[in-house]
């Protein structure tokens, strides 16, 4: 439960980092996408599962806030939260048996 409400907490706070404060900054043109910074991050700590959910959350609100087409961004968020969930197996447990 607690992964759960830690998941939430920090999609929506890094949501409204993202929309509000770097908005502002852009350094040549781009700008920080966050919630893409935490599906990766929660993927590799969490493993697929939670890659998966993070993602999807993520990409929804995303959708649901600035998009026409619903579910775009969650299927992407999805798929690159699921990527990093595989490969918490393959980086974490190489580097563990070093």
């Amino acid at each position: 439960m607690k992964k759960v409400i830690f998941s939430g907490i920090t999609i929506f706070c890094c949501f409204i980092l993202q929309t509000t404060l770097f908005a502002l900054f852009h350094i040549g043109g781009i700008r920080p996408n966050l919630l893409i910074i935490a599906t990766t991050s929660l993927g590799f700590l969490g493993g697929k599962k939670t890659g998966i959910y993070t993602g999807f959350f993520s990409g929804l609100l995303v959708d649901l806030c600035f998009r026409s087409v619903y579910g775009a961004n969650a299927l992407l968020y999805m798929y690159i939260g699921y990527t990093c969930g595989l490969l918490k197996k393959i980086l974490f447990e190489a580097d563990l048996s070093l």
